[in-house]
């Protein structure tokens, strides 16, 4: 599939987050995917039982971070921004968790 078919694709059925804000961001993905401190709280004892080494939950939000990061070397355009903005949320996420004690 093209770029080009892949933004249509994506304007046609709604995906996307461009012209949302952070706050809006965060709040759409804890009603789609629940609360957050428990689901990274889930991930990291996934982690921990895979790596058999302790991760804290704000780490998860770090690494996510990191996977951002590393995807907005070769994205373009809209998976671009979309990483950058994925990225500033996982952080957000990570202060978050941190300042909860997870």
């Amino acid at each position: 599939m093209s770029y080009s078919e892949m933004e249509r694709l994506k304007k046609e059925y709604g995906m996307g987050e461009e012209g949302k804000s952070d706050a809006e961001i965060l709040k759409q993905r804890a009603l789609e995917y629940g609360d957050a401190n428990k689901s990274f709280s889930d991930i990291a004892r996934m982690w921990s039982l895979y790596i058999e080494y302790p991760i804290e939950p704000h780490q998860v939000a770090i690494m996510m971070t990191l996977l951002k990061i590393h995807r907005s070397k070769t994205a373009k355009g809209f998976h671009f921004k979309d990483s950058m903005q994925d990225g500033r949320n996982y952080l957000t996420l990570a202060e978050q968790l941190q300042e909860d004690g997870l």
